[in-house]
């Protein structure tokens, strides 16, 4: 198939001419947030995740957000790739890969788009055995919850094993 970009048609390779709604990304990405949104409030998405994935496309945005759906390539993926690994590791690339992907999806479905460029785009290898270590607010937060589940009950502290035994014996009555 040849693009005939000038005056926004699809010529086939039998010579007939279908007309081509012009989109670009950012239309794309608004169409799905619209769509994400709905399914947040329905209770069938996480909040968090949203919210996660909603910076994500804004940055994605800034980059693409001007650039034909029909003009969005292997080539220029790949060179957002490129682009986005200059500044941060990996597996960023590979989730904001996987936003695109998710947008150009929606895109198709709407019938905006033949393909997704993004299949034919490779990913990062990804470390499974990093290691995240707590940050200050998480492990005070962890070490006050294990404080109120392990605090002892008895003003004198009875050990565990000896309170367990005597909660045995004691009457199920009040």
């Amino acid at each position: 198939m040849q693009r005939a970009k000038r005056d926004g048609s699809l010529r086939t390779i039998y010579g007939t001419t279908k007309a081509v709604l012009r989109h670009v990304f950012s239309d794309a990405a608004r169409e799905y947030r619209a769509l994400a949104l709905r399914e947040v409030q329905e209770g069938e998405r996480s909040p968090r995740g949203w919210h996660n994935q909603d910076i994500a496309l804004g940055k994605i945005e800034c980059e693409l957000g001007s650039v034909l759906l029909s003009d969005l390539g292997r080539s220029e993926i790949e060179a957002f790739k490129a682009q986005r690994r200059a500044s941060v590791k990996g597996a960023t690339v590979n989730r904001d890969l996987a936003c695109i992907s998710v947008v150009l999806e929606h895109a198709i479905q709407l019938g905006w788009l033949a393909e997704n460029a993004t299949r034919l785009v490779s990913r990062y290898r990804e470390n499974p055995n990093t290691m995240r270590w707590l940050r200050q607010n998480e492990a005070r937060a962890l070490l006050g919850a294990c404080r109120d589940q392990y605090a002892p009950p008895h003003p004198h502290g009875i050990p565990r094993r000896r309170q367990a035994r005597e909660d045995r014996w004691a009457s199920p009555l009040p």
